[in-house]
Parts: structure tokens; sequence; C-alpha cells
């Protein structure tokens, strides 16, 4: 599978249990599969890439329970062969 453009995202919620259903039917509709299940988060992976849904304290009123706020993310750089040989 070619890369998708980045190697990981956090999203912090507020509440855990009031988005997990949603992100994991959206994220399996989408051919990401379940890689690590804890407590307070959850990751799904597609390649080498991989997405976290983790409860986090940060996230205070008046933040809504479904609220989503990126936490970190790493992006993957990636390069055809025909640029790299110009750079």
């Amino acid at each position: 599978m070619p890369p998708i453009g980045f190697h990981h995202v956090e999203i912090w919620v507020a509440d855990l249990a009031a988005v997990e259903a949603s992100w994991a039917w959206l994220l399996g509709q989408l051919g990401w599969k379940l890689y690590q299940d804890w407590p307070e988060g959850r990751s799904w992976r597609i390649g080498e890439a991989y997405l976290v849904v983790e409860q986090s304290s940060a996230v205070r009123p008046p933040a809504s329970k479904t609220m989503i706020f990126v936490g970190m993310s790493a992006m993957r750089r990636t390069l055809s062969r025909g640029r790299r040989s110009l750079q």
C-alpha cells in the first residue's frame, strides 16, 4: 500500500464512550483495523499509518462530549522518483 501522507495522528476527546462507536464504524468502513485498545483510548491502523482516539483531561468544558482536538500529528514526507531526481 502506498504511503497515505501521515505517520500518525492523535485525537483527544472529552468522553471516549460518547465517540467510540462512530469512530470505530467510520474507520472500519474505510478499511482501518483496530490496532490497540486501552481504558482511555483506541488506535486503528492502515498500512504503516495509525490514528489514536484518546480521552484526555486536556479537553475541558465548555467542550462538548463529542468535540475533538488534535493532540499530535506526524506527517510522512513522500517524494515520487521523478521529484527526488530533481532535488
